[in-house]
């Protein structure tokens, strides 16, 4: 842990620590800069990188640790990433819920209104949407197809 802070003090790769927000906690406790920005990346972005965040039980504690010190939940990349679009990409939609209900900007994710009703929401409130959005019904036929009205779409 002296290592870490004696090199410039941040907790730059706490995905490194496999989550584990007791390390993380122990190191912002130690002194550690939570809100560092190096190369566009931040301690949120980094926290879901380079390690199996999809199945992760510890994430959720981990960002709710990182948010709790103050760490950023906007910041976007020069590759235009940002945490929550890195979460949306892998699914951690409980995450993303996590972060958006402690204030991070929605519009990072650029998703229509039926995509977050399918990531946030309800199988009834799914129905509705798509009867309103699909005059002719939306009929799900199987992973890689689906009927809208009369036309069909394949993948």
């Amino acid at each position: 842990m002296q290592g870490v802070l004696s090199r410039g003090g941040s907790c730059h790769g706490a995905g490194g620590w496999r989550g584990r927000s007791e390390i993380v906690a122990t190191l912002i406790e130690a002194g550690a800069d939570i809100r560092y920005l190096r190369n566009g990346y931040d301690i949120l972005i980094d926290a879901v990188h380079g390690r199996d965040v999809f199945s992760d039980p510890r994430l959720l504690d981990l960002l709710r640790l990182l948010v709790a010190r103050g760490a950023r939940t906007d910041t976007v990349t020069g590759h235009e990433e940002s945490v929550l679009r890195v979460l949306s990409r892998i699914g951690r939609f409980d995450a993303i819920r996590l972060l958006l209900q402690a204030g991070a900007d929605e519009s990072l994710l650029k998703w229509t209104s039926l995509m977050k009703t399918v990531a946030l929401g309800t199988v009834a409130e799914v129905e509705l949407k798509s009867k309103r959005r699909f005059a002719g019904g939306l009929r799900l036929l199987g992973a890689h197809r689906m009927v809208v009205g009369d036309s069909n779409w394949r993948s």
